[in-house]
């Protein structure tokens, strides 16, 4: 018996996709990171905060929806409190988007997928 695997939420398609799972940025791979998207979404959060894990499946969505178009990480700030203190986290989750390499604009608190996708299609 062949059971097709659920609608991955988030996407508009529809499409079926695996479980997704990001890694951490770490302070050494950020660089590359980076560099090596054009158009980059950085969400500085921790494990402990709670509107952190609540973007999590949000945050998701967006790496499988923007997967080859835009580069989309996480920086865990109990971890990397060097690229806190970098980007000037004060509140977390904060999202950074990024645009040849350079920050564009900072958004700190829960954000919808709407509204994070609209801002990443407006800097592609």
């Amino acid at each position: 018996m062949n059971i097709d695997p659920p609608l991955r939420v988030g996407f508009p398609s529809g499409k079926r996709t695996e479980k997704i799972h990001m890694e951490d940025l770490s302070q050494e791979a950020f660089p590359k990171f980076i560099a090596g998207n054009n158009v980059a979404l950085v969400d500085f959060h921790a494990t402990w905060c709670g509107p952190c894990r609540a973007m999590g499946p949000t945050i998701e969505a967006l790496y499988g929806e923007f997967a080859g178009i835009a580069g989309i990480a996480k920086v865990d700030v109990d971890e990397s409190p060097e690229l806190a203190e970098t980007f000037g986290i004060q509140s977390i989750p904060t999202l950074i988007f990024f645009k040849n390499g350079q920050p564009v604009e900072k958004l700190s608190g829960a954000r919808t997928r709407d509204e994070l996708a609209q801002k990443l299609r407006a800097l592609l």
